[in-house]
């Protein structure tokens, strides 16, 4: 069963993911704000629910759903990874060193900061 709320969530998740990178990145221009948008929130609301499924708060099956299903189709590490090579390829070095950076931070931060405030 868990298996099919994973799959939804992974549904939802995916095309809200491809909305915000059509929005909001712009590949010629070598700014991908859409996918550190999409990793920087889905981290955040992983620790969230996170958080809730240890205080028994969310079941195991909204867990699959939300947790599993949508923030791991809403963030992407392969798409921040084809990112950030295509700007060495490009050699925009420090455009693909600030944007490893920062998306890396602010997302370890952010989850961080939401699992701190939340225990």
């Amino acid at each position: 069963m868990n298996v099919l709320f994973v799959a939804i969530g992974g549904f939802f998740g995916a095309i809200l993911r491809f909305y915000v990178g059509q929005q909001l990145n712009k590949p010629n221009k070598q700014q991908f704000w859409g996918t550190m948008l999409a990793n920087v929130l889905g981290s955040s609301l992983l620790a969230l629910l996170f958080l809730m499924l240890e205080r028994s708060v969310i079941s195991t099956h909204l867990w699959a759903l939300l947790g599993i299903g949508f923030c791991g189709a809403f963030t992407t590490f392969s798409t921040f990874s084809m990112e950030a090579v295509s700007m060495i390829q490009n050699r925009h070095y420090l455009s693909a060193v600030r944007y490893v950076s920062f998306s890396f931070l602010l997302s370890i931060v952010s989850m961080s900061l939401i699992l701190w405030i939340g225990l």
